[in-house]
Formats: structure tokens, sequence, C-alpha cells
């Protein structure tokens, strides 16, 4: 029999002390280049009303949600992403400052339906950034730069930042005359790849020879930068060529921040269509079936909360990187102290005294309140040596390692 009270349900987890130490440490590393590049911290409600998460420029489909109701009837939703409620920020109690507003985050997020993205976990740990109040290819490059920093600094090495560009495709679309249900139909045939039905696509639409065969290439239009300056030889809508050079100046900015070897090109990357407006980007690497960061330009979102400003950003899956760096033998650090305090009978104070000083020269101290043996205890958790207060006088240290125990004052501790 299935026993609630000793399982997590399904899509959720527990994250244990290793695997904790490591994911604290990628969050931190995070907010620290967040910082660095002058973007401030804030915290949204890890629920809202659902009316955040939708409307046309929403971020999930309402069938992804996790929903409930409040007292008064009105129906919540447990966040699927954190850029909305920072969008309504941004809109509302940071209406008066000035911008652009560089604003920061790190946090769960939910998603139901039948699996993210594939994956099982319908709770996911996001951290990222938000630039709104500004549009040009510079903010774009900032926040695609600090990306790359953010995962080299965790130890992640081998990866690549894959960038699209939705005002490209727009432009294809809107010259060709599209209405939205097959605007919804080319996303899905490109998004799988589908040639096929692509050729059978594009016969069963009018359009300029040349559009058609832009189409029928898009799935394949990934690679270097001279997938995007090669496709500017073409015979294209002016927004469409704008969106490439916007692209390129994006690249040649990147080259600037030196992050130019983890970037590529995917000009087939056009899902969120109504929610992202320029460049977009996704992350992978090695291990991961999943993308480990994602984000671009969205400019119309802010606009629904009331304020109509530009904005671009990322999200990075710090539940992901993870995966990805234990899955390519990354050893985890162990969260034991670094060492046990333990004293005899009537030694308590001192012991407490010891235990605070070693605290306050930057030592993670471990005061031993169990009845057994306290050295076995130090051994088993990993700890390199302990300290035994044995009168009021004196403190013996232990070298595990070594075997090698020193008897100390307290004027030398």
């Amino acid at each position: 029999m299935y026993n609630n009270k000793v399982h997590t349900p399904v899509g959720s987890c527990d994250v244990l002390q290793k695997e904790k130490k490591a994911k604290n440490r990628i969050e931190q590393i995070c907010m620290q280049h967040f910082a660095a590049h002058g973007y401030a911290d804030v915290q949204t409600p890890m629920f809202e009303f659902l009316d955040v998460f939708t409307g046309e420029y929403g971020c999930s489909g309402e069938e992804n949600m996790l929903k409930f109701f409040d007292a008064k009837g009105r129906i919540l939703a447990l966040r699927p992403d954190i850029t909305p409620p920072i969008a309504r920020i941004a809109a509302t109690k940071l209406s008066g400052q000035p911008l652009p507003l560089k604003l920061s985050y790190v946090g769960p997020a939910f998603r139901g339906g039948e699996a993210y993205g594939g994956e099982k976990q319908k709770e996911f740990t996001q951290a990222g950034v938000e630039l709104m109040g500004v549009n040009s290819p510079e903010a774009d490059a900032e926040v695609i730069a600090l990306t790359v920093q953010c995962l080299l600094a965790a130890d992640l090495k081998e990866f690549q930042i894959d960038l699209g560009q939705m005002g490209f495709f727009k432009a294809l679309v809107q010259e060709a005359g599209l209405s939205a249900e097959d605007i919804d139909q080319l996303v899905d045939i490109i998004d799988h790849k589908d040639f096929i039905n692509m050729e059978t696509f594009t016969q069963a639409h009018d359009m300029p020879e040349e559009l058609r065969n832009v189409f029928v290439k898009l799935p394949t239009l990934f690679g270097d930068i001279d997938v995007v300056r090669s496709l500017r030889e073409n015979h294209l809508p002016a927004a469409a060529l704008a969106a490439l050079d916007n692209l390129i100046e994006i690249y040649e900015i990147l080259r600037d921040y030196g992050v130019q070897d983890y970037i590529s090109i995917d000009l087939g990357m056009v899902k969120n269509f109504t929610y992202y407006t320029g460049v977009v980007f996704k992350g992978f690497t090695h291990h991961v079936g999943f993308p480990i960061c994602g984000g671009g330009r969205y400019d119309n979102l802010v606009a629904q909360f009331g304020r109509d400003i530009p904005g671009a950003g990322v999200a990075i899956w710090v539940d992901r990187v993870l995966a990805a760096l234990q899955r390519s033998g990354v050893a985890l650090e162990s969260p034991a102290p670094d060492t046990v305090v333990s004293y005899a009978k009537g030694c308590r104070a001192l012991a407490f005294q010891v235990a605070e000083e070693f605290r306050r020269q930057g030592m993670l101290v471990d005061l031993y309140l169990g009845d057994g043996d306290a050295a076995a205890y130090a051994k088993e958790k990993g700890v390199g040596g302990m300290a035994y207060v044995r009168d009021n006088s004196h403190v013996d240290v232990t070298n595990f390692q070594t075997g090698e125990v020193n008897t100390l004052d307290m004027d030398k501790i």
C-alpha cells in the first residue's frame, strides 16, 4: 500500500546534504555575478493571481500551471515563471525608479501538466536577471554574456548558447500573410524539424518563391554567425533584414566580451511566438537532455501591467546545471563541519566558549550533543579532527589523519 507520509508527490523531490550544498553554491555564484553587474535582488510571491501569467503574452499555457482558490474563490497559481511577477513589480512598485531597471532573483517555480519539458520535475529552481527599460543590442548582449560567465564560474566547462531571432521569424510570417492558426502549425513543424510537412505547408500557401525557400530552410539554419550573414544575401522584407542585422550586432558585442566560443546560431528557435519579440536564446550542455538556461527580449510583457517599457532577461535552471556537473564527474563537496567539539562533565561553559572561538576564526563547528563516542561520530561524518575540553584549563585537539594529539590552553586557542 502506498504510504503518502513517507513519499513525496510526483514531480517533487528531496535535496540532501551534498546536493543542497552544491545547489547553494551555484545559486550564490549566480547572485554574486548578478550583483557585480549592478543587478539588485528582489523576491516575488511563490503564488499570484492567475491573471499575472495569462493573456496574450502569457508565459505558459494555463493547463501547465498548478492552480488553487483563495478564500474568496479567486484563482491563484504557483508561479510557472518568475519574469512576469518581476514585470508586475517594474510596472507598479518600481514605476518611479530611473531606467533601466536591473533586477535579479533566485527561487522556485512550478509547472504542472504531465511533465515540464519532458522532465518529471514540477518544482525547479531558477536564478536570473531582468533588464528593463532599454532596447539595444548592448542590453541583450549583457544578459547573454552574464549567463556565460555564471555557467563558467559554476565549473561548467562545455556548453553552448544558441541564439535565435524572433523578430526575423515574425517578419517572415507577416510577409507571408499567415493567420494565427497557420503560425501555430508552422511553429510546430519547425520545432519538430518536420521537413516533409514543411514542404506541404509552404506549397499550400501563396507566397514568393524566395520566401518559401527560407521557410523550408528554417529548421536547418543553425551553426556559426556565417549562417546569418549568408541569409542576408536573400531578397527579404526590410524588417527581417533588420532583425538579422540586430543578431549580427549582438554577436559582435559578445565577441568584445570574449565569450564567442560559447555562442552558436539557431534561427529555427521559434517557440513562444507571442512572448518574445527579438533575440532569443537557450543553453545546452552534455549529460542533460533539456536546456540549462533560456531567455530573450520581451518588449510587450511589462505593458500588460500598465507600464510600456521593453525588457530582456534570462533564467538559469539551477537543478539542471547541478545535474550536468554531477553527471560530468565533478565531485560534490562534503557538507561536513571543520571540527567537532566535545567536553567532559562540568566543562560545558568552557566548551561553548571554545566552539564560539573556533567559529569566530571562520571554522564550521559541530558541538557534540550525543552520549556516545564523539570521536567515532566525528570520523563517520568525515571530519578531519576534533577538540575535547577535558577540564577547565585544557583542550585536547586530535588530528585524525596523523593521529597526533595536542593539548592547548585557552590562550593558545
